[in-house]
């Protein structure tokens, strides 16, 4: 179960969050909404990467990642020296994962020679070895190609929610229909006070 309570938070004057709650029973949930509703912002405070002004509930989680939008690799690394650098694993444990073998052709290329989509390919693969319990993804699947979304998404349904907590962001225009999972819904008005149901979404 997904619970948040009483957040607040501004950028200097401008509040974006107003005594925020929301609940999801499920372990991942989909939130969606327009660029600029406040997103990645959540994301942000949920995996402390931004301190709340306050919160009286908020996950509880030790191992938390995002990934954003923009590239978060070294561009003077390979992308094996990416993930050995950011997460305590060894090159057997890169090497060995059935994941790597989508990646040879490039993980050892430097990141500014890869393409967008091979650098989120090493970004997530990077995510997927480390196995967050909490894992908050925003626009996660940009620069992938249909294939390559649905392998990077099994692995995650797979090695990683069983144990963990997954919230998605996406723009209200993107299809998750096929993953049937939870979805709650900005609408776009500041200071956000409640995320929608689907239901109460549809009477907007």
């Amino acid at each position: 179960m997904i619970e948040v309570k009483s957040l607040t938070f501004s950028y200097g004057k401008k509040e974006i969050f107003g005594n925020l709650n929301f609940s999801s029973g499920s372990d991942i949930c989909v939130i969606k909404g327009p660029s600029g509703c406040g997103k990645t912002t959540l994301l942000k405070l949920l995996t402390n990467n931004l301190k709340p002004d306050s919160a009286s509930n908020l996950p509880n989680k030790t191992k938390k990642s995002l990934i954003l939008q923009e590239d978060a690799l070294y561009p003077w690394m390979t992308g094996t020296e990416n993930i050995l650098k950011v997460i305590n694993v060894t090159k057997k444990d890169i090497v060995d994962h059935p994941l790597y073998q989508k990646l040879v052709p490039f993980i050892d290329q430097y990141a500014y020679q890869m393409s967008y989509g091979q650098r989120r390919m090493v970004e997530l693969f990077r995510v997927i070895l480390y196995k967050p319990d909490l894992l908050c993804l925003d626009e996660p699947f940009n620069f992938l190609d249909p294939t390559n979304r649905k392998i990077i998404l099994d692995y995650i349904l797979n090695e990683i929610a069983p144990t963990a907590t997954i919230i998605m962001s996406t723009h209200y225009n993107e299809d998750t229909s096929g993953l049937n999972l939870p979805t709650l819904y900005f609408d776009g008005q500041f200071p956000v006070r409640r995320l929608l149901t689907e239901d109460e979404f549809k009477k907007l």
